[in-house]
């Protein structure tokens, strides 16, 4: 069993914004209120009924991902299970003494290690790059180029042969919120990439209010999503409702969230 690309920077990162910003991984993670020790979360299709939104209960197991924290707030460790049996993913993650820069991480599943990332930093401490390496599916990495904020405005990823797969652009408004990504697929080599553009807007506590996609393929070219949220007594947000307005879907996130006291 390899890990993707997808995969990669999913556990990377848990958002678009690096260490170089100087802010939380638990912030990132959109816990803008305490320090949690563990965040618990699962995503479920989801349904209306008389104004409420519920869970399909038809769905079977999702995935469950487990993120822990240290009282810094710093990322430990990403946990990936859907049932007792199968296997579990783990990221584990180590840091550059006295700093919040990530050194390296390593995955597993069960018992065996899948794959292995080392985190590259300019001389100030931003995050400028990172390479990997997949047991199963070869290695690759990943090169940032930054604002002078320190938010990348270029992502550009390779496979380990030096081919580019992917290129994102990324433009922020002043409080430095992701407003707009291209994203770039180089499908084939040689090939026009296909392109996708987002376009982000927020609310007022900086968590994500609409996404609109742009496609170049499949229809249709255009799609809008709106997102609502419940809190707890914290501020943070436990439930999130994405309604894909264009296609009539939704999913429903639930998030557990336990803080250091």
């Amino acid at each position: 069993m390899g890990v993707s690309l997808a995969g990669v920077m999913g556990w990377a990162s848990c958002s678009a914004v690096p260490e170089a910003s100087q802010r939380t991984d638990a912030m990132q993670c959109e816990v803008l209120h305490g320090v949690p020790k563990m965040i618990r979360t699962a995503s479920y299709p989801a349904h209306s009924s008389a104004g409420e939104w519920f869970k399909d209960t038809m769905v079977g197991e999702v995935p469950v991902l487990i993120y822990t924290f240290d009282e810094q707030g710093n990322l430990l460790t990403e946990e990936t299970t859907l049932s007792d049996s199968l296997p579990t993913s783990v990221l584990k993650y180590a840091y550059v003494a006295g700093t919040r820069c990530k050194e390296a991480a390593v995955g597993t599943l069960d018992t065996m290690v899948m794959i292995r990332i080392r985190y590259n930093y300019n001389q100030n401490q931003q995050l400028v790059g990172l390479e990997y390496t997949q047991t199963e599916e070869g290695s690759g990495r990943e090169e940032y180029e930054l604002n002078r904020k320190g938010y990348p405005v270029e992502v550009r990823q390779y496979r380990d042969n030096g081919i580019l797969t992917c290129r994102i652009e990324k433009k922020y408004n002043r409080a430095g919120q992701m407003t707009q990504e291209k994203i770039f697929m180089y499908l084939d080599e040689g090939e026009k990439p296909v392109c996708t553009v987002r376009y982000y807007t927020y609310q007022g506590n900086g968590l994500a209010a609409t996404l609109t996609e742009q496609h170049e393929w499949p229809t249709p070219k255009e799609t809008r999503t709106a997102y609502t949220y419940e809190y707890d007594a914290h501020g943070n947000w436990i439930r999130r409702v994405e309604y894909n307005e264009t296609l009539k879907t939704a999913w429903l996130t639930e998030r557990h969230i336990e803080y250091y006291q």
